[in-house]
């Protein structure tokens, strides 16, 4: 932290740092512009001082903002002369890029899409410098990322650009990392199959149910669209479809289901409210 300096600079000599992974993203909040004009930016941007040139900043500016660029934003529109920035320059631009993207993983600002390249972008950039083993090390540093975490995320950034586009819409963006790539790597599924199957699951509001859901849809890949999978799923499920359509319980808990309604004399209803996955094994249907 040697090379570090906290000082006010100019907003006008600011830009974007190339390796910021939300760009030169702006949301208009005004909120954040009324709170910076009445207090100032309470908060300093992290920036590094433009060295070189070559990398396509304007000639203007002085240097380039790692973290902050909305403190930036809603400091120009709040007509700041000057922010706060704290200066690192022995910050490199896999150590920019991870930082930036460590801020926002911490604030949850990043969609899934943003997530998945940023990450993939980070692991493109230690090719040769480190191994396998490295690179996962020191992922998991710098995130808490484990393995497969990271080949998740590493799956859902080679996603096709029409599938991408498809990810941003708000139900789909609750999405757990994991069922995007689940889905991703379907083999048996082409790109429209994969956007089906995506709107599919992410009309489900539990994680676990979601899982269970895609987990039978992909074991009718071969011979089944995702839709089709669902429509046989729902016939399967007779006395269940009654209760709820989000109840998406693998063929094994659906018959010990329906077995053990019939044997007990229980409502469909009453059954599934308990926690009944736990009561069917305690009771020796599962």
């Amino acid at each position: 932290m040697n090379n570090m300096e906290i000082k006010e600079i100019k907003t006008s000599e600011l830009v974007v740092d190339n390796f910021n992974v939300r760009g030169d993203e702006w949301d208009n909040d005004e909120e954040l512009v009324d709170s910076i004009k009445s207090q100032g930016v309470l908060e300093p941007l992290l920036v590094r001082t433009i060295k070189n040139q070559k990398t396509k900043y304007p000639k203007n500016k002085t240097h380039s903002i790692i973290c902050g660029n909305r403190r930036w934003h809603a400091a120009m529109e709040g007509r700041l002369k000057t922010v706060p920035c704290v200066i690192r320059n022995d910050i490199d631009d896999i150590s920019a890029l991870g930082t930036s993207l460590q801020e926002n993983l911490k604030r949850h600002s990043l969609d899934r899409i943003q997530e998945a390249e940023a990450i993939a972008k980070m692991w493109e950039m230690m090719n040769g410098e480190r191994t396998y083993e490295q690179k996962m090390k020191e992922m998991n540093k710098l995130f808490g990322m484990k393995e497969r975490s990271v080949y998740n995320y590493l799956a859902v950034s080679r996603l096709a650009t029409t599938l991408k586009g498809n990810l941003h819409s708000t139900a789909i963006k609750k999405l757990d990392i994991d069922n995007i790539a689940s889905i991703e790597s379907e083999e048996e599924w082409d790109k429209s199959d994969k956007k089906e199957a995506l709107k599919i699951v992410s009309e489900i509001e539990s994680s676990k149910e979601r899982r269970s859901l895609l987990s039978e849809m992909k074991k009718r890949a071969e011979k089944e669209t995702p839709k089709e999978a669902l429509e046989s799923i729902k016939k399967e499920m007779k006395g269940l479809q009654g209760v709820t359509l989000n109840v998406w319980l693998n063929a094994k808990e659906r018959e010990a289901t329906i077995k053990a309604s019939k044997k007990n004399s229980v409502e469909m209803e009453t059954l599934v409210k308990r926690n009944h996955i736990s009561w069917l094994k305690k009771e020796g249907y599962l």
